[in-house]
């Protein structure tokens, strides 16, 4: 089609309308940068999709669906062999918990339609690597200590040397030799590292 018929029918404005419509980032872009089909039956075949699923929609309501925004650039990065960070780690595992959900709200219902179905059953699941990015990732900066058995016994001995430096630092702070040295017989922590608190007379 013509960039000047696209203008005179405002097309921008359609394909901003369908973007704001979209769940994921990645979605809006490819929507706003979508162009008209000229082949008669791939327009076809496009508007029977968008109606069978549109009927399902309104019959059946939405599938519910976790934010999973920035999954494309985690997989274009993993393809490259870069590391991923926490988030983009569980921005795929979020990805495939919605091909699974996507699959169990389609498979429950009547389904009638090739398109879809052929859609549908491309998406790909791994729930073991799921489980597995879900039970190794707590948060978006935070990987849980039984992520892998080398990680579990680091910080295993860090704990341990915590606690040992804890322990002598408060029978410091119990032994009347040192007590009138300390503004308070606590231990506390200050930008990750255990102090006492000293009077100002005595520190230099």
């Amino acid at each position: 089609m013509k960039e000047k018929s696209l203008i005179s029918i405002e097309y921008n404005v359609i394909t901003q309308q369908l973007a704001h419509f979209c769940a994921f980032d990645e979605n809006k872009e490819t929507a706003v940068k979508l162009v008209p089909f000229t082949d008669t039956e791939q327009v076809y075949e496009s508007l029977l999709a968008t109606d069978t699923v549109m009927s399902y929609i309104l019959k059946y309501g939405n599938p519910s669906l976790d934010s999973a925004n920035g999954c494309y650039g985690a997989v274009v990065h993993s393809e490259k062999g870069a590391m991923l960070s926490c988030e983009q780690l569980l921005c795929v595992a979020r990805m495939y918990r919605n091909f699974s959900r996507v699959k169990k709200w389609y498979l429950q219902y009547e389904r009638n339609s090739d398109i879809i179905d052929w859609t549908v059953m491309s998406l790909t699941e791994n729930p073991q690597l799921e489980k597995t990015i879900f039970d190794s990732i707590l948060s978006d900066n935070q990987v849980a200590d039984n992520a892998s058995d080398t990680l579990y016994d680091i910080r295993r001995k860090i704990k341990k040397a915590e606690s040992s430096v804890r322990e002598r630092l408060e029978s410091i702070i119990r032994n009347t030799t040192y007590q009138k040295y300390l503004q308070e017989a606590v231990v506390t922590i200050r930008n990750n590292k255990f102090v006492v608190p000293v009077r100002a007379e005595f520190k230099g």
